[in-house]
């Protein structure tokens, strides 16, 4: 059951976003011109490549919130929408690949009118979970879905309308991944759901080197 329900969301992301091919990582100066190209409207960018050449950047840290997200998120609640949206832009000026910044542009751009906006950050948003979900099936180590941050692994888990119960880390030579026990609530399906989570993962130990 879930293969069938990752085709069809695969399936689905590939009609919204258009199927990309990806390239080895990028140096970390490819960041910024991966960036100007989407802005752009360059629809042939590799965003697994942009997701990774962040990692590469000095700004990327996968476990630290933006002081702008609490803030985005307040004025989404108090319908300030063209707060909102400048909250998401000052994220994603600092983090393009920043995947809740650019859902919360796309809400605000929609209950604002601005259709431009909107198309935008939703085909960037599409494109970026996308990413995600073409790097693996996720059902072994070998096909794990890789990841920047560990706020990707819970998105896709929503996207895949799949419930965590338990979670652990397993690392298998130099590699880390995080292994999920989740539950299809609509057939209360049970599986484990393997995310690379060797990115984030090696930025922490090295971070702790340095304390």
């Amino acid at each position: 059951m879930f293969y069938r329900n990752f085709l069809l969301f695969v399936s689905f992301m590939m009609i919204m976003s258009g199927t990309a091919l990806f390239a080895e990582a990028p140096l970390i100066n490819d960041y910024q011109t991966l960036v100007t190209k989407v802005k752009n409207g360059d629809t042939n960018v590799d965003f697994k490549a942009l997701r990774i050449a962040y990692s590469q950047t000095p700004q990327y840290n996968p476990y630290s919130e933006d002081e702008n997200m609490p803030l985005m998120l307040q004025a989404l609640n108090d319908k300030a929408y063209p707060k909102a949206l400048e909250y998401a832009r000052k994220i994603n000026e600092k983090n393009f690949t920043d995947l809740d910044a650019h859902f919360g542009a796309r809400m605000a751009c929609r209950e604002m009118g601005d259709k431009a906006c909107y198309d935008s950050h939703h085909a960037t948003l599409a494109n970026l979970i996308d990413s995600i979900m073409n790097s693996g099936d996720g059902t072994t180590p070998q096909s794990a879905l890789q990841v920047i941050t560990t706020r990707e692994e819970y998105i896709i888990l929503k996207v895949l309308n799949l419930q965590p119960k338990q979670q652990k880390l397993q690392q298998i030579n130099d590699k880390a991944y995080d292994v999920f026990e989740v539950s299809d609530s609509r057939n209360n399906e049970t599986f484990a759901l393997f995310f690379d989570v060797t990115l984030p993962y090696n930025w922490l130990n090295e971070s702790l080197k340095k304390k």
